[in-house]
């Protein structure tokens, strides 16, 4: 994604802190939704988006109710298994 934005500076250590973050805060959200806001921002006006305009996106993408029926799915599943 940073590449695409073309936002990288040639610094490693630096690309890697910010590749860091990034995993960090949208870890819980799920990857459709995370390819389909990339995409939106790659095709937006900003550079490069603030991690949290970028996770209001994540959110959009998402649509209504995903993560209230992923834990859902998840309570359901443990109380099979346990």
């Amino acid at each position: 994604m940073f590449a695409v934005m073309n936002v990288f500076t040639g610094d490693d250590a630096k690309l890697k802190l910010q590749v860091a973050g990034w995993c960090e805060a949208l870890g819980d959200y799920p990857l459709f939704a995370i390819r389909k806001a990339a995409k939106w921002a790659v095709i937006g006006r900003e550079k490069l988006p603030s991690v949290s305009a970028f996770i209001d996106d994540v959110r959009l993408a998402m649509g209504g109710n995903v993560m209230e029926r992923h834990r859902l799915l998840q309570k359901l599943t443990q109380q099979k298994v346990g």
